[in-house]
């Protein structure tokens, strides 16, 4: 049994195709063929039950893959360390990348930390919605960028900057040749589903707008979950819902069907956070680098300003 035969197994156990498996694998699909058989014939079992229309899982496949994907991940795993060790990499940092991250700093703060901890391997997570709370409370990141409110009492909000907030719409919608809105003007509009994001009250109800009282929520039901912020821009194209995003991130958005607005006097917040336990000095060093960043490179994201370090550990965002 060798490695390459396990993963092409593990890769067609996720897919049970074997075109897409192999290329996936970049391989032929005869060559994948091959390497399965080859498989089943020094295991002396049968892993995977085949015809022209299906692939499934045989009763000792799906024992196999229980035990197949630690042992690749203990093989990529001893790989890295050796690599690591050849390479002088003494400490590993995650960091969760949720929308956007920090703008136009995100690099800058990146490339200055790998500057001055060139020993310290860096590794990125992306997060999705509810991303922002389990990544870092589940021990999967270290560290993340966030957009709060994010009110959890095991975590620490390291605000950065203050930027504008926009109404995200279709271009079909009612509002779209406006120059600025106000929550007033927003009271028969749809906004998405808030229980579609997956994220607690707090958060949803300050993007949704739901604390103020003068423009009563009207929400359209979602078909599914939004579990990321490219699902919330296809549900706003085709349902014609709105909702309020960060200027950063709508500046950046290249889809035809969407535009949006500035809305009067609502900002929101670029931020990092962290959990409440000691998490050392890596942890640190990485939120001090991106406040001095952020402070001295404050004209990059057009619109924002930057918070001094005294206005970290919050843990409830601008209104």
């Amino acid at each position: 049994m060798e490695l390459r035969q396990v993963r092409s197994f593990v890769v067609l156990a996720e897919t049970l195709h074997f075109g897409r498996a192999a290329e996936r694998l970049h391989l032929s699909t005869p060559a994948l063929s091959q390497q399965i058989k080859a498989l089943e014939r020094d295991l002396r079992v049968t892993l995977f039950v085949r015809d022209r229309r299906s692939v499934e899982l045989t009763e000792a496949g799906v024992i196999f893959l229980a035990r197949a994907e630690p042992l690749l991940a203990a093989a990529d795993a001893a790989v890295t360390e050796l690599r690591d060790h050849a390479t002088g990499v003494r400490e590993t940092l995650r960091v969760g990348l949720f929308v956007n991250n920090a703008a136009e700093w995100t690099v800058p703060i990146l490339k200055r930390f790998r500057a001055e901890h060139p020993q310290v391997r860096i590794e990125f997570v992306p997060l999705d919605f509810g991303g922002q709370l389990s990544g870092l409370l589940e021990d999967q990141v270290d560290v993340a960028f966030v957009r709060p409110p994010l009110e959890h009492p095991e975590l620490l909000v390291h605000p950065l900057a203050v930027e504008p907030r926009v109404v995200l719409m279709s271009r079909a919608s009612e509002f779209a040749d406006a120059d600025l809105l106000n929550t007033d003007d927003l009271g028969n509009a749809r906004f998405i589903d808030g229980t579609a994001l997956q994220m607690p009250p707090a958060w949803t109800d300050f993007w949704l707008l739901e604390r103020t009282e003068s423009a009563p929520r009207s929400p359209h039901a979602a078909h599914g979950r939004l579990g990321n912020f490219d699902a919330v821009v296809v549900d706003v194209a085709i349902n014609e819902t709105i909702t309020t995003v960060p200027y950063s991130v709508a500046r950046g958005l290249d889809v035809g069907h969407v535009t949006h607005v500035r809305l009067a006097d609502h900002d929101c917040q670029i931020a990092l956070a962290t959990r409440i336990a000691p998490s050392g000095a890596l942890v640190g060093r990485f939120v001090q680098i991106a406040h001095e960043t952020a402070r001295q490179l404050a004209d990059l994201v057009p619109g924002a300003r930057s918070l001094s370090p005294s206005a970290t550990q919050s843990r409830v965002s601008t209104s």
